[in-house]
């Protein structure tokens, strides 16, 4: 078990949405990745606030995350999350 594994997003549950808030979440998704993930190269990260619907303010945060695995360097995989 890795107890200081993630990004501790509940850390920041009642922080203002900005561009700070979202440059702090990919520089500490990165870290961890590259930390924990060995097996891993990260292709692109992109975090952004999600106002795909319309006008009306959701804040959410949706974060894509493109990645090569090391043993399948020509396997694309990406991982798409919205907080």
């Amino acid at each position: 078990m890795q107890p200081l594994f993630g990004v501790n997003l509940r850390s920041k549950l009642f922080e203002q949405l900005d561009r700070q808030l979202l440059s702090e979440l990919e520089t500490e998704i990165r870290s961890t990745v590259n930390q924990y993930e060995k097996r891993i190269t990260i292709r692109t990260l992109d975090v952004w606030e999600d106002k795909r619907i319309g006008e009306v303010q959701y804040n959410r945060i949706r974060i894509v995350l493109t990645y090569v695995l090391f043993a399948a360097p020509f396997y694309i995989e990406t991982l798409e999350i919205i907080v």
